[in-house]
């Protein structure tokens, strides 16, 4: 995943998560990413098969799924 402050496109925070720790095994990860921008940051989560576009505001949780679904958690 990559995140870009809507001020700095020059500046980039990434995070790789793996998944898989076992045999056929999948597990949801909650990615917390701190940054030192309070504005909104555009960021692209990679998938296997495809690419996430997604927006976020300082203090916004957000669910992203491998279909394109983005939602805010509450």
């Amino acid at each position: 995943m990559e995140l870009r402050p809507s001020s700095r496109a020059d500046f980039v925070i990434t995070r790789v998560v793996d998944s898989g720790s076992g045999y056929l095994n999948q597990n949801q990860y909650t990615l917390l990413i701190g940054t030192p921008f309070n504005e909104i940051h555009f960021g692209k989560a990679y998938f296997s098969d495809g690419v996430v576009e997604f927006s976020v505001s300082p203090n916004q949780s957000l669910s992203i799924y491998k279909d394109g679904t983005v939602t805010a958690d509450k």
